[in-house]
């Protein structure tokens, strides 16, 4: 499996082999999201954003972290529907872009560990963090 993803030019393992990436997902739909999920990572850190709501997920790659992330995903049809002009609102995704820096640091700090699960969900337009 190592040799596969290696052919697509991810450096996703050090040199002794381990897994050793990030796998930051910033993509428009969840199948999308359902398969890049299967890279092998330590941590993977999940951006979604809908009008001025964004959600931001990260787990670390246990069992419980995956399962975690995995219960995230949905249909693509269960999704909000809006116009693409919706998505274009640049603030929104300044403040993902941060959110999602923050997270690396987290890992580069080593302050998440080999457990890790969180969702971070903030309502822009009322600038409120939302607990779904």
């Amino acid at each position: 499996e190592r040799d596969t993803w290696n052919k697509s030019g991810l450096e996703l393992f050090d040199a002794d082999g381990n897994v050793n990436s990030i796998v930051i997902l910033a993509v428009d739909s969840m199948a999308a999201r359902k398969d890049l999920a299967s890279l092998p990572h330590l941590y993977i850190i999940d951006s979604r954003m809908a009008i001025q709501f964004l959600t931001v997920v990260s787990a670390a790659s246990s069992m419980q972290g995956n399962q975690y992330y995995r219960d995230t995903l949905f249909d693509d049809k269960d999704a909000v529907q809006e116009n693409c002009t919706n998505k274009a609102i640049s603030y929104t995704s300044l403040i993902a872009g941060g959110l999602v820096a923050k997270c690396v640091l987290g890992v580069l700090k080593k302050e998440w560990d080999a457990d890790h699960r969180q969702t971070i969900n903030f309502d822009i337009h009322h600038f409120d963090m939302v607990r779904l």
